[in-house]
This record gives C-alpha cells, sequence and structure tokens, in this order.
C-alpha cells in the first residue's frame, strides 16, 4: 500500500493529525486560553507601580456622590414645653461632589503592602441638591445634647457648675434651632467661646474641662477661641489614620485587603467581658469598596472596612444586576451589622455600653442601633436610614417619618465578578441621639424619651463610560476574540477530522469492492 496524498495510509495520517489538531484546540480553548486571560486581568488590576491601576489607586478618577439628607424638627415648641413627639419632617438632599487622593507613606514588598493616607475634598453641586448648603434647618442643637449627655462622665460638683454655665457655653442658643448646613456638616456649630466667658471663674472652669473633654472627640476641634462642632470636618482635606493594604502582587485574592488601620490589626473600642466574637468587632478588615479582588464569587461574603465607623461592614451576595450592559454581582449590607448577632444582646460585641440609652440606663440598644461613642467620642448612634431592619420602637418615638423602604435605603454594590471592578454602588446610614430629660439641665426637663434621627447620608458611585470602556476593552473584548477564535478552530478541526474520517471509510470501502 502506497503512500500517495489519496491512499488509505495518507487518510489514517490526515484523520490522526485532525484528531490531534481538535483535542489539542480543545485544550488550548479550555486549559490554556482561560489562565491566559485570567493572567492579563490580573497584570491589570493588582496594584503594581507606574501602571494605570496604581494612577487610579493613587488618585479616584471620578468623584463620589455626598447627599445629606436632614430631619427638620416642625414642632420645636411642643417638643421643649410640652412634652410631645418630634414631627420631622426629611429636608434634601444636600449634594457634594467628593474626590479622593491617597499619599503614599511606605511600601513593603515583604509583606506586599502600601501604607497610605487617604484626603477627602468635598464640593458642594447646587444643581443636584433642593437648595444652597448656606440655607438653615430647625433642628436639635447636637452639640448641647452631647456635652449635656457627657455630663453623666463628671462629678456631681462639675456637673452642676456645667449646669450653671450653658447660658454662657451656648449663649443664645437653644436645643432646638435653625443652623446654617454648611456650618453644621463642615465649618462648624460654634460653642464653648471665650469671649463669652470674660469675668466669670466658674465659666472659664468649665470651658477648659470642655475643651479638655473634646480633645478625644472627632467631630469637635478648638478655633478661633471657640469649639466647633461639625458632623464631618474630620473627613475635610485631612487622613483619617494610615491604612495598611495588600497590593495582590504575591496574592491575588488578596488585593484590596486592609490589613491595618492606624498600625494596628485590632482595636481596642470594640467587646466586652461577655461577649463571644470580640475578635471579629475588633479586627481590621475588609476593603475601602473601591477594590477587590477578580474571579469573585457568589457564595463570597464581601466585608468594607470605614473609618467612619470604626469597624468592618459585611456585605452578602443578594442577585445578578447589570450596568451598562456588563452584568455583575450585586451585594447588600447584612441585617446582622446593625442586629445581635449572638443570643443575647449582653453577649454582642458592639454592646459597649457608653451611651445610656433612652431610660437613662447603661445597657445594650435594641436591634437596629449601634452606639458610635466607642468610634468618635461623641453620643452618636448608628443605624440605617428610617430605621431599616431597626426595632420598631424607635421610630414609633418619632412622627414624620416615612416607614423603610429596603430598596430606598439599603447599602449595596455591583461587582463585575472575572476582573472585580465595582461597577456601581451606594453607601447609606443615618445618625441619631437619645432624647431624653437630664437631671439637673433645665433645658432638657421637658423632653420626652426618644431616639431622634439627625441626617441621613447617601455616598454613591457609578462607573462613568470612559472606564466601562476600558473595563470591555480589557476584559470582554478579549474574552469575545479568544472565544471567536477558539470555536472557530474548534469548528474547522473538527470539520477537517470528520472530512478526512470519511474520506478513509470512503477509501476503505472502496479497496475492499476492489479486491472483491
Amino acid at each position: 500500500m502506497g503512500l500517495g496524498c489519496c491512499s488509505i495510509r495518507a487518510f489514517y495520517i490526515y484523520v490522526l493529525i485532525s484528531i490531534g489538531l481538535l483535542v489539542g484546540s480543545l485544550v488550548i480553548a479550555f486549559s490554556v486560553v482561560p489562565p491566559l486571560i485570567k493572567t492579563l486581568v490580573e497584570e491589570n488590576v493588582r496594584l503594581e507601580n507606574n501602571t494605570e491601576q496604581w494612577e487610579r489607586f493613587i488618585k479616584l478618577p471620578f468623584s463620589v456622590d455626598f447627599k445629606v439628607y436632614f430631619f427638620e424638627v416642625t414642632n420645636p415648641e411642643e417638643v421643649l414645653t410640652k412634652k410631645k413627639k418630634p414631627i420631622l419632617q426629611e429636608k434634601g438632599p444636600y449634594t457634594y461632589k467628593q474626590t479622593r487622593s491617597k499619599t503614599v507613606i511606605s511600601q513593603d514588598d515583604d509583606e506586599d503592602t502600601v501604607t497610605y493616607e487617604e484626603y477627602l475634598d468635598f464640593k458642594f453641586s447646587p444643581e443636584d441638591s433642593v437648595g444652597m448648603d448656606n440655607d438653615s434647618v430647625q433642628v436639635f442643637n447636637t452639640p448641647m445634647l452631647a456635652v449635656i449627655q457627657k455630663s453623666d462622665e463628671l462629678s456631681l460638683i462639675e456637673r452642676l457648675a456645667l449646669s450653671s454655665q450653658m447660658g454662657a457655653i451656648f449663649k443664645g442658643q437653644s436645643l432646638i434651632q435653625y443652623f446654617e448646613i454648611k456650618k453644621i456638616l463642615f465649618e462648624g456649630l460654634e460653642f464653648a467661646k471665650k469671649q463669652d466667658c470674660k469675668g466669670t471663674r466658674v465659666c472659664s472652669v468649665v470651658r477648659s474641662r470642655l475643651i479638655k473633654k473634646a480633645k478625644v472627640i472627632k467631630n469637635i476641634k478648638e478655633e478661633d477661641d471657640a469649639l466647633k462642632f461639625s458632623f464631618f470636618n474630620y473627613k475635610l482635606n485631612k487622613p483619617d489614620g494610615n491604612l495598611t493594604v495588600k497590593r495582590g502582587l504575591h496574592d491575588i485574592h488578596s488585593l484590596g485587603n486592609i490589613i491595618k488601620w492606624k498600625n494596628v490589626t485590632d482595636l481596642s473600642i470594640w467587646g466586652n467581658p461577655k461577649s463571644t466574637n470580640n475578635q471579629k468587632c475588633s479586627r481590621v478588615r475588609g476593603t475601602d469598596s473601591t477594590l477587590f479582588h477578580p474571579d469573585i464569587e457568589s457564595s463570597s461574603v464581601s466585608e468594607i472596612f470605614s473609618t467612619d465607623l470604626c469597624r468592618a461592614v459585611d456585605i452578602n451576595y443578594s442577585g445578578k444586576d447589570s450596568y451598562k450592559g456588563i452584568e455583575g454581582f450585586r451585594f447588600q449590607i447584612d441585617k446582622n451589622t446593625v442586629w445581635f448577632k449572638t443570643n443575647t444582646s449582653e453577649e454582642d460585641c458592639f454592646c459597649t455600653k457608653q451611651t445610656k440609652n433612652m431610660n437613662n440606663e447603661k445597657d445594650c440598644f435594641l436591634d437596629g442601633i449601634v452606639d458610635m461613642q466607642p468610634c468618635i467620642g461623641s453620643p452618636i448612634l448608628f443605624s440605617l436610614p428610617h430605621f431599616l431592619h431597626a426595632d420598631k420602637k424607635y421610630i414609633n418615638t418619632v412622627e414624620g417619618i416615612d416607614p423603610p423602604v429596603p430598596e430606598n435605603f439599603e447599602t449595596f454594590l455591583v461587582v463585575e465578578p472575572n476582573t472585580g471592578v465595582p461597577l456601581k454602588g451606594t453607601k447609606r446610614f443615618q445618625l441619631n441621639m437619645v432624647l431624653r430629660p437630664q437631671k439637673n439641665f433645665k433645658e432638657t426637663k421637658n423632653l420626652i424619651t426618644a431616639v431622634v434621627p439627625l441626617l441621613w447620608i447617601e455616598e454613591g458611585i457609578e462607573l462613568p463610560e470612559k472606564y466601562v470602556q476600558e473595563l470591555r476593552e480589557i476584559y470582554f473584548d478579549k474574552v469575545k476574540i479568544a472565544d471567536i477564535a477558539k470555536y472557530t478552530f474548534i469548528a474547522l478541526t473538527a470539520l477537517a477530522t470528520c472530512a478526512s474520517g470519511g474520506f478513509l471509510i470512503y477509501k476503505i470501502r472502496k479497496s475492499k469492492l476492489t479486491e472483491a
């Protein structure tokens, strides 16, 4: 039997070659191409110096919408003199464009980390707001309430001295009054002015004591011979401690994971002797919500570390979502973030009993409220907006708040799972204070007991079209080209295998007929 181009032996060889090519194309298509694309993705997302990803990490190339909604008190006289429930009216949004940049402090190649400080700037956006930030809103006087409640830490003599000087410390102020929005948020509400204590020894002593106490309170600063309270001045162009984050060069799945804040891995502010989960509360962990590792699975539990809350927040997979034609995984805040994770509230490590509850007791708050005093130093309480997932007792202590609708008030994040790129997301939280009569302070004698919401925040981000297009080029276009190439080659080699096999069968049959 010869080895001509059309001989049976030749077609055996053709079949073997085409089968080999088919097997090879299948191996390349499903064992070589996916890891190759995965490697290309990893090279584009890890934090390596002098890359586009590094530049995006150092300076977020687009702004974040920072929206604030206030709860105005519409019946101040009734609240202050007639023991009536506060009737609240929501006003907002007042929107700021938040920009973020980082200054690198150090890099550790052995630990695969970078340590940095983050700087935020806020620019008011009138076109996205219901008014201007010099508008005034009638709200509870947060610093006055805080000073009165913090007086529990004083001796009886100190408390009586403070009570006698409230008129000078908060000269011309009331427990409910109008304040400018920009002062509430950033510029500061003044109190304890030096000039208002001139010639009064007791007032000067009380003022000095307040200044000393204020040094450990995150949202109070001393400036221009006065104390100034604002909710977010500490975020304005000054770092909220340095952060150490994994770069993903050694292990891509560690990318973006924050392992230290203020040079520590565990925060001593959380935990109590009865808690069974102290480490869960105190450990510094999670990402900053802008950086995730690739190959995210739906079974993953992601964690966001927030310096505002001094803690990590769990977000769980809740389904698929899409953004500008790109499919992603949707993650939402775990309701256990503001819900006891243990059998009893006493065992919960976020129950530190620093802020007294509505009954003037040092006890754990009910579901849906977290005491933020360990974090910021002020008796301010954290919840989800409109008391979402909170005990109904809280929303029933005030009037005028719409019942919480989950889709309007949840925190969520949509991430493209193959690359780990966040497509869109919104962080929402509410700040509250306890309202109750306080012994020795006439300003509070006619107050009911309540937890009053002060304001709620919505931080939202959507990936701009430019970066959506980059994502398509980095990943989806490559996958598309690879898919076209691999399936075309598989089809051609399969066709060649079928054709050569068919011709081989034909030649064998023809040969048998000839021999017969």
